[in-house]
């Protein structure tokens, strides 16, 4: 199953990029999804071989859209608070 990948709320393309585990004694890696404009960022954490290792992305996904999704909510009550009452 894949998920897809929200815009960021501004309207960019995010980035996905991979740090893998290095050296022998380093087991953690990390997917990270940052936006251009750096309104938001998802990290998802994994360790080499693992089930999660090959799920991290399909995670960080997920937390993005779910960052994505708080974010625009939040502006969405913040103007409708601007707004006078009527």
């Amino acid at each position: 199953m894949t998920t897809e990948l929200k815009l960021c709320p501004k309207g960019k393309k995010p980035k996905i990029t991979t740090r893998e585990p290095r050296g022998y004694w380093c087991v953690m890696g990390y997917k990270n999804i940052t936006c251009p404009c750096g309104c938001l960022r998802a990290t998802a954490a994994y360790t080499k071989g693992g089930q999660a290792w090959c799920k991290a992305e399909e995670k960080a996904i997920e937390q993005w859209n779910r960052e994505v999704v708080q974010y625009t909510s939040g502006m969405k009550l913040q103007s409708q608070s601007n707004e006078p009452n009527k």
